[in-house]
């Protein structure tokens, strides 16, 4: 028993020891949010306020230089952004890109400051913030300080490429019971700069996608859109399927990775992944191709003729 009592001891002891080095590590390493030029974030908004149509918003964010506004140095974040409309009832179907609107941002300590160009600055992290604090939504750089915050009430670790970073799980007080969470050198998993809440409303939704540093996924999903600088007239448009009437095969744009081919009452009587659709064999006629993605986003539709 004595035996058990002084193994027991020994095991919790180790137990403390691998904890408080984990806390070391975590408290001695501070990694700033806009610390790594390279670093980049792509965020979606999703949803459908009326039902008939689903939006989708992707973003990216990522750093442009040093700049100074008002005798302060402030790091630039640029961002673009890509708008996808696809039907759930009734039939639209878009896809454009644009740029976003800069950021201006700088840190003190622990602490996150931003602004735009036509807003004055706020706190919009802050890392220092212990369990029972309130700290701001990220969205506050665009309400001059004065929009919603949110109660910390949870702060541990996280493992993210090899370094622990600080966590702060938050409470979201607009959506009563969702939670968030708040992660050094990678912000909000909601996004940079948007409300800490996966809903916003009752019928939108938001995620922060993933983090990039030297173009390598270091937080997130791997397989992530980038939406990048690039002008939008530089874009390569989908091009159609071909050949046009068709006899035996149709070969879709290579971007597409799953398809589906409608005939003229909407029943799919065709669905196959990659970009060529076997049509042999098909009754003369008209049918639709819908196109999507390897996103999984529906990305194109396009009549076809089918002939002998």
């Amino acid at each position: 028993m004595a035996y058990f009592s002084y193994a027991m001891k020994r095991m919790i002891f180790g137990l403390l020891m691998v904890l408080m080095s984990c806390t070391d590590i975590a408290a001695q390493t501070y990694f700033p949010l806009f610390g790594d030029t390279t670093r980049m974030w792509t965020s979606t908004i999703s949803g459908s306020a009326e039902g008939d149509c689903l939006d989708t918003w992707v973003t990216t964010h990522w750093i442009d230089g040093d700049t100074l506004i008002d005798g302060d140095a402030y790091t630039r974040v640029r961002s673009r952004e890509r708008h996808y409309v696809s039907p759930l009832i009734d039939w639209c179907q878009s896809v454009t890109e644009y740029p976003g609107q800069d950021t201006y941002v700088r840190e003190l300590g622990h602490a996150v400051f931003a602004r735009s160009n036509w807003s004055t600055e706020s706190l919009i992290y802050d890392f220092d913030a212990v369990v029972g604090d309130t700290i701001p939504y990220p969205i506050n750089a665009y309400e001059n300080g004065f929009g919603w915050h949110a109660i910390v009430v949870q702060v541990d670790s996280i493992l993210v490429n090899g370094t622990y970073r600080i966590r702060q799980t938050v409470s979201d007080g607009p959506n009563e019971g969702d939670t968030i969470r708040v992660i050094e050198g990678i912000g909000a998993t909601s996004a940079p700069f948007g409300m800490l809440s996966q809903q916003l409303g009752l019928s939108h939704f938001g995620q922060l996608d993933c983090v990039r540093e030297f173009g390598q996924v270091i937080f997130g999903d791997s397989w992530c859109e980038l939406i990048t600088g690039v002008p939008s007239s530089y874009i390569r448009p989908l091009a159609p399927p071909y050949p046009n009437p068709a006899t035996d095969n149709v070969i879709l744009d290579d971007r597409i990775s799953k398809f589906h081919v409608l005939d003229t009452h909407g029943r799919i009587v065709l669905h196959g992944n990659g970009h060529k659709a076997v049509v042999r064999g098909f009754a003369t006629g008209a049918y639709l191709v819908r196109g999507w993605d390897r996103q999984g986003m529906l990305v194109g539709s396009w009549t076809i003729v089918v002939q002998p």
